[in-house]
């Protein structure tokens, strides 16, 4: 088939959109990615496509969509969403000619709910191109590594708090919550912290009722949540006594300098430098946000393709996709991380028969080719297209 695409701007979806092209290449689709700058002049871009006369198109978040392009010529698009899609899905797409692709499957019954008619599950994958066993950069080497963001010191949003008396204070009390039970969701969360004032219950009542004034506290919550959640687990590593290593922005610094048996450095390039330091790690460290309730990040996939052992807090998917102590160290607390973490450092060998046994999974099942293959049933089931057709 012949399939379209916009380059999106951003460091989290680039991988995964270049991974995802890169894959329908591999299988046999002829591919047409255009520059973000397309975007600029719609006229063009809808002659250029035309000329291409695309089955479908592919876009990941619904980020560089040339939407009125695409209705205007009839094209069906596909939109695979990370995290929250409720973060930047609005309403023009509604009734929008799409499929949507969802990585966490407890999404799907509210984006149905939402109005958008093809809802699918797909989870993420890893592309074993860029990410290989190969040998150990000896600057990279250490026990316990943990390469992500520390987020920001204040994410509350831009919610109006102040329209009610204690508002901000009960959202602050569901973020602490919603970190320590970062599986769970925010309006579960409301829901038992109800009785303990007034204002408490007014908000449990008001997300219950209002599925539009929920989403937007949830997403509130989640990302303040997820930032709690990955700084204190870290924290009781650290105190319990593990080594680690952390990669990422420079507010780690500020968290973690000075602490004992702690590690710093900065950012890792998403390829060759990331997949040398999983590899290079006796132990990679998983830390799931709550945006995703069920799902697994990309970080799983790309570890153990790269050769790494994973150890990763808990999530339903974990049980789905590998076989917990065989493929990958699983932890269902904080303290069951801090105790798994100090055994398997004392047993490294174990350690390593979970990487080969992970990877050897990945490869079976969990590539980009085996996601992109399912996408593209789905699009010719959504959309009556031939999958015979020649690319």
């Amino acid at each position: 088939m012949r399939i379209v695409s916009i380059w999106a701007k951003g460091a989290a979806v680039g991988p995964i959109q270049s991974d995802s092209l890169a894959a329908l290449e591999e299988l046999g689709h002829e591919i047409r990615v255009f520059p973000t700058e397309a975007l600029a002049d719609l006229k063009v871009l809808r002659d250029e496509v035309r000329s291409f006369a695309p089955h479908f198109g592919f876009f990941v978040a619904n980020l560089s969509v040339p939407l009125e392009v695409l209705d205007e010529l009839g094209v069906p698009f596909a939109s695979w969403f990370a995290d929250n899609p409720f973060r930047v899905l609005d309403e023009r797409f509604r009734g929008a000619c799409m499929s949507l692709f969802c990585w966490d499957r407890d999404y799907l019954d509210e984006l149905t709910d939402y109005g958008i008619e093809h809802v699918h599950w797909l989870p993420l994958a890893a592309n074993p191109r860029r990410f290989a066993p190969g040998p150990q950069d000896p600057e990279l080497v250490a026990p316990l590594s943990f390469c992500a963001d520390c987020g920001d010191e204040e994410l509350l949003g831009d919610l109006p708090f102040d329209q009610v008396p204690g508002l901000k204070a009960v959202i602050e009390e569901l973020i602490d919550a919603q970190g320590k039970h970062p599986a769970r969701r925010a309006d579960t969360l409301a829901r038992d912290l109800a009785m303990r004032s007034r204002t408490h219950g007014l908000l449990a009542r008001a997300l219950a009722s209002d599925r539009s004034l929920a989403r937007e506290v949830e997403i509130c919550v989640q990302a303040s949540a997820g930032v709690l959640y990955r700084r204190r687990a870290l924290l009781a590593l650290v105190t319990g006594g593990v080594p680690l290593d952390v990669y990422g922005p420079s507010g780690w610094e500020r968290i973690l300098d000075r602490l004992p048996r702690v590690r710093i450095g900065g950012w890792l390039d998403n390829g060759e430098a990331l997949a040398r330091l999983y590899r290079s790690s006796t132990l990679n460290l998983n830390l799931t946000i709550p945006q995703l309730r069920t799902a697994l990040p990309m970080r799983i996939f790309d570890a153990l393709a790269a050769g790494g052992a994973v150890l990763s807090d808990w999530r339903p998917d974990l049980e789905r996709f590998f076989e917990p102590a065989c493929e990958i160290s699983v932890a269902r607390s904080t303290e069951e991380l801090v105790d798994l973490a100090r055994w398997l450092l004392r047993h490294p060998t174990h350690a390593g028969d979970t990487a080969r046994a992970g990877r050897s999974r990945v490869l079976a099942e969990h590539t980009f080719v085996h996601r992109m293959e399912s996408m593209v049933r789905y699009m010719a089931h959504d959309h009556d297209l031939a999958l015979d057709r020649a690319a």
